[in-house]
């Protein structure tokens, strides 16, 4: 009983002398968030992209909330630092789901709505950063022609890639983590050499 009583007092006393995490952001800076899902991390990991955030819209809207502001200022303003930004990708979803197979494209509003929200998050990209850099913009509200995939462009392995990891569409709503009204937005950085 006193050896189980002396471990129990030294297990006691080695947790209390652990570090304690400590908060280094002062009260007026954003709080750090989760910014990005398993699925767009595992697509960046896939493009060798070096920073990833998810932005969320109002449905029917293409407006940039404060959050995804303060989230597209702070992944430019932290990543720029280290090296030049060489490409930047934007996933985009309309107010739907990704189609499904026995459907190419949801209807013609829902595509607008999603080449509206690209063109948004680009124009604000390109007055943050003052400087060209090539976007490519992927818009999820239609699938990849037959062609595209055969030829395996980069917009056809994106979306090849984002089902393999999981994302719902318009008939399977329950196979992963909902994407409607959300948008990938993706930094690649000049290599080292």
């Amino acid at each position: 009983m006193k050896k189980l009583a002396t471990l129990l007092i030294l297990m006691i006393s080695a947790c209390s002398n652990k570090p304690t995490a400590v908060d280094n952001i002062s009260k007026g800076d954003a709080k750090p968030t989760n910014t990005a899902s398993i699925e767009a991390k595992q697509i960046a990991a896939e493009e060798e992209a070096h920073a990833v955030t998810e932005l969320k819209f109002k449905k029917g809207s293409s407006e940039l909330s404060v959050d995804s502001k303060t989230k597209l200022k702070k992944l430019l303003s932290n990543i720029s630092k280290e090296r030049k930004v060489d490409e930047i990708k934007l996933i985009t979803w309309s107010d739907e789901e990704y189609p499904s197979e026995d459907q190419d494209e949801l209807l013609e509003g829902q595509q607008i709505l999603v080449r509206q929200r690209n063109a948004r998050i680009k124009n604000f990209i390109r007055d943050q950063r003052k400087v060209e850099t090539d976007i490519e913009m992927v818009s999820m509200a239609e699938r990849s022609g037959k062609l595209s995939e055969l030829w395996g462009d980069a917009d056809a392995r994106m979306k090849k890639s984002l089902e393999a990891a999981g994302i719902p569409n318009t008939d399977d709503k329950e196979k992963g983590t909902a994407k409607a009204s959300r948008s990938i937005v993706m930094l690649i950085l000049e290599s080292k050499d």
